[in-house]
């Protein structure tokens, strides 16, 4: 055990530390870009089936990914306000669930 305290006050490696960028990083992401901004933006919008927290409206956001699969998720604003406002996008997580909006997930700050 005391080995292995005395490796972990060992200094890092820099070498290690530096982050791998392919040669072709810029070519991937404009690539990406290109096909985002080519499909077609397909959305529609509606009141959230559940009770939206104190203050908020909530929507449920139903649109189509790059691929033309559907997707959904959601758009909190506060109440009172209109026109250009502060608001928080809920999309699919990549996992098999993702949150509604809630007080903690929508408090100032």
């Amino acid at each position: 055990m005391r080995e292995t305290r005395k490796e972990a006050r060992r200094p890092m490696n820099e070498q290690l530390l530096q982050p791998y960028l392919p040669e072709d990083l810029d070519q991937f992401w404009q690539a990406i870009q290109s096909e985002a901004e080519s499909a077609p933006l397909d959305y529609s919008r509606r009141q959230a089936e559940h009770p939206p927290p104190d203050g908020l409206r909530v929507a449920r956001l139903d649109f189509r990914g790059v691929d033309g699969k559907p997707l959904s998720g959601w758009i909190a604003h506060p109440r009172e306000m209109s026109g250009r406002m502060p608001a928080f996008l809920w999309l699919p997580a990549y996992g098999r669930w993702s949150h509604l909006p809630d007080e903690y997930s929508t408090r100032p700050g």
